[in-house]
């Protein structure tokens, strides 16, 4: 009887847990001030940053990032050629999200929507710069 219990759930219950589970990546990006221009997709590999990806915004500041496949979890970046930076986490509670911001203070005005991990992080990042500043 637990054979046939066991059987049966492998059978037909869990394919529906399988298939029911989004796959892949998307996020999507939004940075105001910065229509047209292009943002470096990147992850942080030891003391480097190695580029994924080159993102062109549209015309409304939006692009987005799409996978069929999963990354690898970590802390990656979105990079302005001036240097400034955006970072967030991807892992396996992480890959369907959206990151906000401008130019007018990309940190400042940074927010992140279906993520509560990365809003996490970026509270964290907001209080250590604070901390770092203060004691400058």
């Amino acid at each position: 009887m637990m054979l046939k219990k066991t059987l049966f759930f492998l059978i037909f219950v869990m394919p529906i847990f399988v298939v029911g589970q989004k796959k892949g990546l998307h996020i999507d990006i939004q940075i105001k001030g910065w229509e047209n221009n292009p943002v470096y997709f990147e992850y942080h590999y030891g003391k480097k940053n190695i580029i994924i990806d080159t993102l062109l915004l549209d015309k409304s500041g939006k692009a987005y990032i799409k996978s069929d496949s999963t990354l690898p979890g970590g802390i990656y970046m979105l990079v302005l050629p001036q240097k400034a930076f955006i970072e967030f986490i991807i892992d396996d509670k992480n890959r369907f999200f959206s990151i906000l911001s401008d130019t007018t203070n990309l940190f400042k005005n940074l927010r992140f929507k279906n993520s509560e991990d990365n809003k996490a992080f970026l509270t964290y990042q907001k209080h250590t710069y604070n901390n770092w500043y203060k004691n400058q």
